[in-house]
């Protein structure tokens, strides 16, 4: 409890000294993080894309993304029930953006102020800050955080092995011709 309070306290302050500084474009936190004040410099619907500045050294130029069908199937199981949802994909990276200079693969939505969540390289992730009560106007803060390595291979030990053997190479039917 006393450690969540230390932290939290140390994000409101954080967050305060943003405020009180509007000049300050990011802010260094602990851990590798900072705080930042994303914002779109220039937006083209021609070809829907957005040059979005997140630092003073970050400048993503984002082309819209699209790696759904227009049509998506989400399959679920309530117990032993096998569900089938379809879901609309191109509303899904409605908000979707690629920079393939920087390897950025980013959600932006300008919808009740700019939010930006997302991979911004290889070792470079941005999210909003939770507490959006900090936004000055409509720029909300966001969270540029480093990660070390790819952990989730090893932090699942064995689940990897197990979920392999599920797998089984797909037979090979004779077709039909006309």
């Amino acid at each position: 409890m006393e450690q969540y309070f230390c932290e939290s306290f140390i994000w409101y302050i954080s967050g305060l000294v943003c405020l009180l500084s509007p000049n300050a474009e990011s802010l260094k936190l602990l851990h590798g993080q900072s705080l930042v004040f994303p914002h779109v410099i220039h937006s083209r619907s021609d070809n829907d894309s957005k040059t979005l500045k997140i630092t003073k050294t970050l400048t993503l130029n984002l082309e819209k993304s699209s790696v759904l069908d227009k049509e998506l199937l989400l399959r679920t199981y309530e117990g032993p029930l096998m569900r089938h949802t379809y879901i609309d994909g191109e509303m899904l990276e409605e908000d979707l953006y690629h920079d393939a200079q920087n390897f950025a693969s980013v959600m932006v939505s300008e919808e009740n102020g700019l939010k930006v969540e997302g991979v911004l390289g290889p070792k470079l992730r941005i999210k909003p800050w939770v507490g959006e009560e900090g936004a000055v106007g409509k720029n909300f803060p966001h969270i540029v955080y480093e990660i070390q390595d790819d952990t989730l291979h090893e932090s699942q030990g064995g689940a990897w092995d197990k979920m392999a053997m599920h797998f089984t190479p797909r037979e090979s039917y004779p077709t039909r011709r006309c």
